[in-house]
């Protein structure tokens, strides 16, 4: 990617890629930012800049890593993943049961689901149960989750397309994909 793309170059080519309206995310994004360079606020590389504009534009949602209330941080990331997917995946009634081992249970479009926590603390999400299991929630069609791999990024993200669209951006972009079969 070449170095001083703008907030307003990397919106158009995403709306190039098919993977966004230019329209609705120039709506989205603070008109004071669009002319800055995309790695903007002392992001480490393109790829976590793009990665957290693409969180920003809704194709996007973060895992993180940081400290959250257990109860909250579970419903809320899996809120994240519904409004990042958008029509076609409904997630309801989010809870956790203790009553063996952790696990997280809730309803993806009216179905019952439930995902074992191993890696169980009261401070933190189990980053492992969602990259194990987020490819299973997605609505009929060609879209789909990708899991970032960059090093440099710090919380866990996906983003949510088509395969072929998502490769530009990661190519464009150094972004690191893997997709539920383990492709890149």
């Amino acid at each position: 990617m070449p170095h001083g793309i703008t907030v307003r170059e990397a919106i158009q080519r995403l709306d190039h890629y098919g993977l966004i309206r230019e329209d609705a995310a120039l709506a989205l994004v603070d008109d004071a930012s669009l002319d800055e360079d995309l790695e903007w606020h002392g992001y480490n590389s393109s790829a976590e800049a793009i990665v957290e504009l693409s969180r920003e534009l809704g194709i996007g949602f973060p895992v993180s890593c940081d400290r959250v209330m257990l109860e909250d941080g579970y419903a809320d990331a899996l809120s994240a993943l519904s409004e990042c997917a958008g029509d076609g995946v409904d997630i309801t009634n989010v809870r956790l049961d203790r009553s063996d081992e952790l696990t997280v249970r809730f309803e993806f479009n009216g179905e019952p689901q439930e995902w074992t926590v191993d890696d169980y603390d009261e401070r933190y999400l189990d980053q492992m149960a969602f990259i194990e299991n987020v490819y299973d929630l997605r609505p009929p069609g060609d879209r789909e989750w990708a899991y970032v791999g960059n090093e440099e990024i710090y919380d866990n993200y996906f983003l949510f397309g088509e395969r072929e669209k998502l490769r530009r951006l990661a190519a464009d972009f150094a972004v690191e994909l893997q997709f539920s079969n383990g492709e890149g």
